[in-house]
């Protein structure tokens, strides 16, 4: 795990697949596979705007954005930003108080 500049733990996708393998008991090579067979999965329902529903978990759906006036401030130019659609993550209740939960028990062992 590393630490970017802002300071935040960062677990990038490499390093994900190698911890998912050696808990699923399976090869790295098969790991990575599944986990692309998954995002790609992903993606594609939410490109077809269905949202995917994990209990527990949470909801990954795409939220429709309306066009919008907006100025460059260097030249001052107005212009629109047009309509579009942006991904989005909700975290059930389940999954933010488990986080919360356990972040909170960390900090109190660490004395911070």
């Amino acid at each position: 795990m590393r630490k970017p500049n802002n300071g935040e733990n960062v677990l990038y996708g490499r390093e994900f697949i190698r911890m998912f393998a050696a808990r699923a008991g399976m090869d790295y090579e098969e790991a990575r596979n599944v986990t692309a067979v998954f995002l790609q999965m992903l993606t594609e329902m939410m490109s077809s705007n269905i949202s995917v529903c994990f209990r527990n978990f949470g909801v990954f759906r795409i939220r429709a954005t309306s066009g919008r006036p907006a100025r460059n401030p260097k030249t001052m130019e107005d212009y629109m930003i047009p309509e579009g659609y942006k991904p989005e993550f909700k975290a059930s209740r389940f999954l933010r108080k488990t986080v919360d939960g356990q972040i909170k028990a960390a900090e109190a062992e660490s004395g911070e």
